[in-house]
């Protein structure tokens, strides 16, 4: 029997409580409410890609900083 996959707010609760530090992207399009290619760009732009044997997983505080940095409105 296979395991289950975790629902969105699974996932949400997961990064929050500090067990999931990497995500797919899928997982994190859905998580920051965008697009898979905006948010490929985007993990891109933050240096937040990682490729391992194949699997591309992308680093959530590192984009989450990078948004935080880079992601200021002026008022």
């Amino acid at each position: 029997m296979g395991r289950l996959r975790h629902e969105s707010t699974d996932i949400q609760t997961e990064i929050r409580i500090g067990n999931k530090k990497y995500v797919r992207v899928k997982e994190g399009a859905l998580i920051f409410s965008m697009g898979i290619n905006t948010f490929r760009s985007l993990a891109l732009e933050a240096g937040a890609v990682r490729r391992l044997k194949g699997i591309t997983l992308y680093n959530v505080e590192a984009i989450e900083e990078y948004i935080e940095l880079v992601g200021k409105v002026d008022e």
